[in-house]
């Protein structure tokens, strides 16, 4: 009889869950909507011809989003572009780390040239009121892209990306 009633259990839980989810679905649904960014879909999102240098010698660059009103990849309300900063990867264990007030939680995902991912993080409110992340990075050769994107994104904002090597 245990093993009969198990399996309904086990459904009115899940059900039970799933009905609490509204509070929160819009989070969800970005969160589950940018994990499943493939490479090409990374490229798409990514307005190459915006994408900023890292200067290698101070290995740090504040990054001005202003939202474009033309008719580009910046006027999409739904689909809101990463930023892109490039950097020459390291030949040695590296740290990206990502700073700024970000309207919500910012996803920061670092690539390599072909835009397939190596890492990728969220930024976390501090207790001064900044988002902020950190990322380890393995050695590689080649170009690599730090993607920034916060879905709550409508104003105009300057973060901070810094590479330490």
């Amino acid at each position: 009889m245990l093993f009969r009633s198990l399996p309904i259990a086990a459904a009115f839980l899940c059900f039970a869950v799933g009905c609490a989810a509204p509070a929160q679905a819009e989070e969800e649904d970005v969160l589950s909507d940018e994990s499943a960014l493939t490479s090409v879909s990374l490229r798409s999102f990514t307005a190459l011809d915006r994408v900023r240098s890292l200067p290698g010698e101070t290995g740090s660059v504040a990054v001005d989003y202003v939202p474009s009103t033309e008719g580009n990849a910046y006027s999409t309300v739904r689909n809101l572009p990463f930023e892109a900063v490039s950097f020459e990867a390291a030949s040695t264990r590296s740290t990206v780390a990502v700073s700024g007030e970000f309207p919500s939680s910012a996803l920061v995902v670092v690539t390599n040239d072909r835009f397939e991912p190596i890492a990728a993080s969220r930024t976390v409110r501090t207790a001064t009121g900044a988002s902020e992340t950190s990322l380890m990075l393995p050695p590689g050769d080649g170009q690599r892209f730090i993607l920034v994107r916060d879905p709550k994104w409508v104003r105009p904002m300057t973060f901070e990306v810094v590479v330490g090597r």
